[in-house]
């Protein structure tokens, strides 16, 4: 760990009974899990803000312990109730990426709502007929709820409009909205909160779309908006973005280069080490499944082996 920044990728920390009615089990982990393993992390690394570990990693100098970031994406309010307090009793800050809009919506994230709505429609001839109703033509073969993800992937891939008219049909098909209880986001002063206590805000986009299908206009609007709209809320300056599932191409680098950014973060795998480009960071996703057992509990053995790359290996 000593060879490069690692950076940990976490998206929502919930009380463990929360955790297995959530749509997404890979973006959750468990109140105590992640509890234990910042207890870890703090007591055999040093773990700084991205901000601040970042140009520590590019210093030349060898690390007494190693450097650790830990990231949060999307913006949820556990990450203020649940997360930051957890991080807190151990003395370490965090780095948060928030979708901004997400923040000023009444409405969960629209993968969060997806999942909701299909997971509802109980047959793929109902979503399918949804789907050719909008002119979705990239409608998956398999029941929604046994194939959600291969819808989601699918959905990923429309326009956003195209995205919020199947929604939104779903919702009439139905007759039912999706509710904020469950997906709320944090407000705009716990995410100011979770500054003053000396975490770092990173942006996360506007909405949380797939970034290089936008226009030129549209990319501004999700990064460099983003970043202005969180100086205000902060009155600090934002160095760091996080491209919404990972994508990004030459154009979207380009165009977090030119507002203004330090450094940004990929969902590609690995350590971040000294020749990488900072605005194309590596993180480690840690999921619930790679640090537990068989049975489900947690086990820090297994957490060891994730950030120390050793599972990488064996895989």
């Amino acid at each position: 760990m000593r060879r490069g920044l690692t950076v940990l990728t976490y998206h929502r920390v919930l009380p463990q009974e929360r955790c297995a009615r959530y749509p997404f089990p890979a973006l959750v982990m468990p109140e105590a899990a992640f509890a234990a393993q910042v207890e870890w992390l703090a007591k055999r690394c040093e773990v700084l803000p991205l901000r601040e570990a970042l140009p520590r990693s590019r210093s030349g100098a060898k690390p007494r312990r190693p450097l650790v970031a830990i990231t949060f994406d999307d913006g949820y309010a556990d990450n203020h109730d649940l997360a930051a307090p957890i991080l807190e009793a151990s003395g370490v800050r965090a780095t948060f990426f928030v979708t901004t809009g997400f923040l000023e919506a009444t409405r969960p994230l629209w993968f969060d709502r997806g999942a909701e709505l299909l997971g509802a429609v109980g047959a793929a001839h109902a979503a399918r007929s949804v789907a050719r109703a909008i002119g979705f033509a990239g409608a998956p073969v398999g029941d929604p709820p046994e194939a959600l993800l291969a819808w989601l992937e699918a959905l990923k891939q429309e326009s956003a409009e195209a995205r919020e008219r199947f929604l939104a049909e779903l919702e009439r098909t139905l007759g039912r909205v999706v509710p904020l209880a469950g997906y709320e986001p944090m407000t705009r002063a716990q995410a100011l909160a979770l500054h003053q206590r000396g975490h770092e805000l990173g942006s996360h986009s506007q909405t949380h779309p797939i970034l290089p299908s936008l226009s030129d206009e549209e990319l501004h609007a999700e990064i460099a908006a983003s970043r202005e709209q969180l100086a205000q809320w902060s009155g600090a300056s934002i160095e760091g973005f996080c491209y919404p599932n990972g994508d990004c191409d030459e154009r979207v680098l380009a165009a977090v280069r030119d507002a203004g950014y330090r450094y940004a973060c990929t969902t590609r795998d690995g350590v971040a080490g000294p020749s990488d480009d900072v605005l194309a960071l590596p993180r480690i996703c840690v999921t619930n499944h790679a640090v537990s057992s068989a049975n489900g509990r947690f086990r820090l053995t297994a957490f060891r082996a994730e950030v120390a790359r050793f599972h990488a290996l064996w895989r």
